[in-house]
């Protein structure tokens, strides 16, 4: 694996790179290149796929609650059912 080496001229043609990069994109419009690459959407997806996945983990210990918290209040004949 070769390394590069810090240099000016690596820098300019890092700096042409990004340049041509934002040409490009605002030629193109907004909703070209690739989206989502912030650190940010990753972490607030990792919160979203866990939040989502502790919901439907849930749901049978939510209904199991309802139902005993309902169940009381039931007659006999209702609870039959």
């Amino acid at each position: 694996m070769q390394l590069i080496q810090p240099s000016v001229e690596n820098a300019t043609k890092l700096l042409d790179y990004v340049n041509s990069t934002y040409e490009i994109k605002m030629q193109y419009g907004s909703n070209w290149g690739v989206e989502g690459t912030s650190s940010s959407r990753a972490f607030v997806t990792q919160i979203y796929v866990a939040a989502l996945l502790g919901i439907i983990s849930a749901i049978p210990i939510i209904i199991r609650e309802i139902a005993e918290f309902v169940g009381p209040a039931l007659y006999q004949n209702e609870r039959e059912r």
